[in-house]
């Protein structure tokens, strides 16, 4: 530029230091900041027709990436943490305590199934899926811990439990007993409300809702629990339903928690 240079008595130009300093300053700063020469040169040129000497600054560029929520980094227009739908978490399954709705007629396919059933209901129930030890009582929502929430413990004395699909009632409330297994046990079903179907591997016999044919569990015989028929249906817990108003046999005698004397080895 014009500025960089200076007149010389004998009408010859030279370069002065100071204004090549500044040019070279000039750049230095173009090159970092990506800005073309044309367009510095404008920026010069119209800030010395307004009197202003002062430096030029180039905006940053903006960042590819920007954070959402102050989670994950996202591309910017494409993608956002709001937009993802969270995958299904089976861990609850429905409100437990819930009244107990008895079905008159069965849905006669999977699909119908699924229009009822949450997707743990259906897996279990429907599939013969398996939850985990402990789930029952420590998950929020669930039968147990929803007792235990509720009456202070998993083993109320009045009420019955009712199949999770059809409603059908499957288990008196004073035959449930604490055997230290992880799943709810019963030493006992209502007559005829539960079937039993042994393993094609002859090693386990399955119980299901006779009604409905659901999945409820096994049932052991003969491992020594100081229960009437030392017996324990080991249920899984997203199977069943607690109805306080049930109604059991006014003689039934429950059996509180067994102690761990108690419980077979």
């Amino acid at each position: 530029p014009a500025s960089a240079y200076q007149s010389t008595a004998l009408g010859k130009r030279r370069f002065h230091p100071v204004m090549v300093v500044r040019s070279l300053l000039t750049v230095m700063m173009l090159a970092a900041s990506r800005v073309s020469p044309t367009a510095a040169l404008l920026a010069r040129v119209s800030g010395r027709a307004g009197g202003v000497r002062g430096r030029m600054r180039a905006a940053p560029p903006p960042s590819p990436l920007r954070m959402v929520s102050g989670e994950m980094p996202t591309d910017e227009g494409r993608f956002d943490a709001s937009d993802m739908t969270p995958p299904t978490k089976l861990t609850s399954s429905s409100p437990t305590l819930a009244p107990i709705v008895r079905m008159e007629v069965l849905p006669k396919s999977e699909a119908g199934w699924l229009s009822v059933l949450t997707p743990m209901q259906h897996e279990v129930l429907r599939n013969k899926g398996t939850e985990a030890p402990g789930f029952s009582e420590k998950t929020p929502g669930e039968l147990e811990y929803e007792l235990k929430k509720r009456y202070r413990s998993k083993y109320p004395s009045q009420g019955a439990y009712a199949c999770a699909g059809c409603g059908e009632p499957l288990y008196y409330a004073a035959t449930k007993f604490g055997s230290g297994c992880g799943w709810p046990a019963f030493f006992d079903s209502i007559p005829g409300a539960v079937t039993e179907v042994p393993d094609k591997d002859g090693r386990r016999v399955e119980i299901v809702c006779t009604k409905c044919g659901g999945h409820l569990g096994h049932v052991f015989k003969g491992e020594g629990f100081p229960t009437p028929t030392n017996a324990r249906h080991c249920v899984n817990g997203v199977s069943i339903q607690y109805d306080p108003e049930g109604e059991q046999p006014k003689d039934l005698v429950q059996i509180k928690s067994l102690t761990l004397g108690e419980i077979p080895p």
